[in-house]
């Protein structure tokens, strides 16, 4: 059947006499299909499965199940839809490294799904793919059922993988490139020494080693390579189409899509997390726990601020402040805008992940369970209590989370 051509956002979606038909209603099932929600054929037909996915998405993240899809409603799953909330690329969602999703994932959750696979180092979520890597290989897996796709092996990873639509880039010593549905390594990327995880936008692989960032196209060939005057270089972010990295030579590089250098600033420290772009602001943590914010467009420093002698984890970021937890689980609230503490919250238990932030939702992994904290209220739960956290992602409506053998899915509680 030929939709009607009707923008989203543009009228009222409910169940009606004659049911309501259009390019519309079939975004809106796509959506509600890639959240976990509509389980029914894409039809483009606002009928009963259509409106029991609504109640239910309404239901999961604390609405009057109305079953209708409001102005509300239609801002909230497009900034779920803008904001990429239905991928996660790479160890901090995405490659401004801002460990954000715009998925309002709610703070009561229980266990929907588990799989028995050791050795897990970090997720990554395409689409209905579950991406895990292992410390002898990647296993993709329906992010619903949990089924094995499929599982490469033949390597051994280092860090985390990086995604884009043309494949899977895992940092093995040598940068191995993965096809995203098959699991065949499609290129093996062997002059250099590369140990943390790359970035892949508009076709190009940004993959620090050593020194260096190289550049490659997706099949791995050279495109080009700038080399610093330090040791290491932490994983490159992207913004603004500039490449942002800092080296261990203690300044932080801005280069252009071309490689050429566009500002450089010196600071006290070398810096080896990436550098998260956030807020129209480049954020840089040194290893002696310094907090700078840079203007990204000149390298000036906006501000620079030292909380604690702790070491802390890489932040993570939402609408209203950037969240630093250092690694005896102090968790710090600090404004972007001028790097002040506006709240503070201390774990019973050592963090074991980064953070990762669900709208309002503050998840992240301890030795002893997942601490689940409302942003708004303050209010702590801990989930799988008892477990080790090895590794932590939003997928779909919920969270997967991985223990040392298996992997379990939290989903909402209806």
């Amino acid at each position: 059947m030929r939709l009607p051509a009707i923008a989203m956002g543009s009228r009222e979606l409910k169940k009606t006499k004659p049911l309501l038909a259009g390019t519309d209603v079939r975004n809106l099932q796509q959506l509600l299909k890639g959240l976990g929600f509509f389980n029914s054929r894409i039809d483009g037909v606002f009928g009963y499965e259509t409106e029991l996915a609504v109640r239910m998405f309404q239901e999961a993240f604390g609405m009057k199940a109305s079953g209708i899809v409001d102005k509300k409603l239609f801002d909230i799953l497009q900034i779920i839809e803008k904001g990429g909330g239905l991928h996660w690329l790479t160890f901090q969602k995405d490659y401004c490294h801002t460990g954000y999703s715009p998925v309002p994932v709610p703070f009561s959750l229980k266990a929907a799904g588990k799989k028995r696979l050791s050795g897990i180092m970090d997720f990554c979520t395409y689409g209905g793919i579950l991406i895990a890597v292992t410390r002898d290989g990647v296993c993709a897996m329906d992010i619903k059922s949990l089924e094995t796709r499929w599982y490469s092996r033949g390597f051994s990873p280092i860090a985390g993988a990086s995604l884009s639509v043309a494949g899977i880039v895992v940092p093995a010593g040598s940068l191995v490139i993965l096809d995203m549905y098959t699991g065949k390594i499609l290129a093996t990327v062997n002059d250099d020494i590369f140990m943390t995880p790359a970035a892949i936008v508009k076709g190009m692989i940004l993959a620090s080693a050593k020194g260096s960032v190289h550049a490659l196209d997706e099949k791995g060939d050279k495109l080009w390579r700038y080399k610093t005057e330090g040791a290491l270089c932490s994983p490159p972010s992207v913004a603004y189409d500039l490449i942002y990295f800092a080296s261990s030579d203690k300044n932080v590089y801005c280069l252009d899509k071309n490689g050429d250098l566009y500002w450089k600033t010196r600071v006290d420290d070398f810096i080896s997390d990436p550098l998260p772009v956030w807020a129209g602001k480049v954020f840089a943590l040194s290893r002696s726990s310094w907090f700078y914010a840079l203007n990204p467009l000149s390298g000036d420093i906006i501000w620079k601020k030292k909380f604690s002698d702790e070491e802390f984890l890489a932040p993570a970021f939402n609408q209203d402040f950037l969240l630093a937890v250092d690694v005896k689980g102090g968790i710090f609230a600090l404004s972007p805008q001028r790097g002040e503490i506006m709240w503070l919250k201390r774990l019973e238990a050592e963090p074991a992940t980064l953070p990762i932030i669900c709208s309002d939702t503050v998840f992240l992994g301890t030795e002893k369970g997942i601490a689940a904290i409302n942003a708004k209220t303050g209010q702590i739960r801990i989930l799988l209590e008892g477990k080790k956290i090895k590794a932590l992602i939003q997928a779909r409506s919920g969270i997967v989370a991985a223990s040392e053998n298996e992997l379990v899915a939290l989903s909402p509680a209806l």
